[in-house]
């Protein structure tokens, strides 16, 4: 019944206005991406502390409880030179989680760190950069998570800097571990940084702490809602 009364309306073209439009978000893979493993001498795992593993599909995540020894930390480079002379309203750090143990009441803290101090395939835990300042902190399991960076990217933009790495950092004697795809799992699920345009975007708002199911569920209900208010008005002839 609905279709047949919304056909009876046609929709006249219309022309757009291009400055209020929405630019899309634009998302930009890291360059490297590596984790490093803290070793411990008593298990005889210290060696791990000389291993690199810029190779691997995932990057690991975690903490270790019994010792606090066993640690991964995550290092991240990307490049923002497509960025320049765009007017960014939001930019936030995306990481996909494909698996996640003891994670959602851990804080995963992001530092930023030296870009020219390392390169994914020779960095280890023994030779990786010190973390600088605190950028920000959220919590990380499966599925995406977010780590809003506007005000940090802003002010490299500013001060000209076109390469930027960070190193994600958890409690280390906290049992949690996430495993979070590298860069080898390409744009759509390796880490990357996510740029909006607009403060007020329904991207924008939702989201940057909603997973994609979540996301294209608000989405629909959205249409819906929108269909039903306009079947509404058509069967009241306003």
């Amino acid at each position: 019944e609905r279709s047949f009364v919304m056909e009876k309306y046609k929709v006249l073209p219309v022309k757009i206005d291009e400055s209020i439009v929405e630019k899309k978000p634009l998302v930009i893979s890291s360059i490297e991406d590596c984790y490093v493993i803290n070793g411990d001498e008593v298990s005889g795992s210290n060696q791990l502390r000389d291993s690199n593993f810029g190779a691997s599909e995932v990057l690991q995540f975690k903490g270790d409880s019994k010792n606090g020894k066993l640690f991964r930390k995550v290092f991240i480079k990307f490049d923002l030179s497509g960025l320049v002379g765009e007017p960014v309203k939001r930019v936030s750090l995306r990481l996909y989680g494909v698996s996640a143990q003891g994670a959602e009441n851990t804080d995963a803290f992001l530092y930023e760190t030296d870009a020219e101090a390392w390169n994914e395939k020779e960095i280890t835990f023994n030779n990786a950069p010190e973390e600088g300042k605190l950028i920000t902190v959220a919590k990380a399991g499966k599925s995406h998570n977010f780590w809003d960076i506007s005000d940090y990217v802003t002010e490299k933009l500013a001060e000209g800097k076109k390469i930027v790495s960070f190193v994600l950092i958890g409690d280390e004697k906290e049992p949690f571990h996430v495993q979070f795809a590298s860069s080898r799992h390409g744009t759509e699920y390796g880490p990357s940084l996510v740029v909006s345009y607009s403060e007020n975007g329904f991207l924008t708002q939702i989201a940057t702490n909603t997973s994609a199911g979540e996301v294209w569920e608000r989405a629909a209900k959205m249409v819906e809602e929108w269909a039903d208010d306009w079947y509404d008005v058509l069967q009241r002839g306003d």
